[in-house]
């Protein structure tokens, strides 16, 4: 099984606000006081274990610019024969606020490209109300093209999102998602509802649920974490969250029906963020390796 990891972690923001415009960062865990400043994510290491022993298929580098913000990102996949590029993110803001009005991210191999392109808007307060994303691809010498419109709205304890995805070309047609989902009091997606819409009728299509530590989770201080966040995907694995989550699943009844469960566990610094995660998907070992740096 291969995971859409990439496209997640790099334009899934790369998919939170823990600041607002030019304001102080009002961050859940504030209690939490590092050693050191070695707190800002920097490295992504993803293994597999394919039963041969662990092997590193990704390694995701980000970059931050002189205010602290996340700029950029860069990954690599092993192909087996080495490491080469396989996908990387821009980010832009308007002059010096923190929350980030467009994303770019690109990925590709040798048999396709992707390309997303994303804007996003915010209320006074900083929440994110809307994500216009556009996507072209190169599949197997096949291009398509799409757009999506998400809106947010929300209520103590709720995230509300209705969205719209045009199939512009090669075959037109439309999907609209509406998701309800429940926070925790620390700001961390416990459950969805999601529904598929056709006219009048709401088809039930994904139900997920997710449990997590008290730890704070390795974008706690990137400022962009709710610009990243989305509505939890079966293919999204370790969804960016304020904490780390420990369990997660997802009872998929739409286009086919199939529960995905998995079991995280994780080795914290001294700083009291993980630098390991091991993940069992449906069986299979997966691990993270965090790696973090000073600005």
């Amino acid at each position: 099984m291969k995971f859409k990891l990439l496209p997640v972690i790099l334009i899934a923001a790369i998919s939170i606000v823990l600041f607002s415009c030019k304001k102080e960062a009002k961050v859940n865990n504030s209690n939490i006081v590092p050693v050191n400043d070695s707190i800002y994510l920097h490295k992504i290491y993803t293994l597999y274990d394919s039963g041969t022993g662990l092997d590193t298929l990704y390694i995701i580098t980000y970059s931050y610019d002189n205010l602290h913000r996340l700029s950029g990102g860069a990954a690599v996949v092993n192909n087996g024969a080495g490491y080469v590029p396989y996908g990387s993110l821009e980010v832009y803001y308007n002059g010096n606020d923190t929350l980030p009005v467009q994303m770019i991210s690109y990925s590709g191999s040798t048999t396709y490209t992707d390309t997303v392109i994303s804007f996003h808007t915010y209320d006074a307060a900083g929440n994110k109300i809307k994500d216009s994303i556009i996507k072209s691809s190169l599949h197997q010498a096949v291009y398509s093209l799409k757009n999506t419109a998400v809106n947010y709205s929300y209520a103590p304890g709720k995230i509300y999102g209705y969205s719209i995805e045009n199939d512009l070309f090669p075959v037109p047609a439309q999907l609209i998602i509406k998701d309800t989902a429940s926070l925790d009091a620390n700001n961390n997606i416990i459950d969805d509802i999601r529904y598929n819409v056709t006219g009048t009728t709401e088809d039930l299509s994904l139900i997920s649920n997710f449990t997590f530590d008290d730890h704070p989770g390795p974008y706690m201080k990137v400022n962009a974490l709710r610009t990243l966040r989305q509505f939890p995907e079966a293919s999204n694995i370790l969804n960016i969250s304020f904490n780390n989550p420990v369990t997660e699943n997802y009872n998929k009844l739409l286009p086919t029906p199939e529960n995905i469960n998995s079991t995280i566990t994780y080795q914290y610094n001294a700083n009291d963020f993980p630098y390991v995660a091991d993940m069992i998907y449906n069986g299979t070992l997966y691990r993270y390796v965090y790696a973090y740096t000073s600005l």
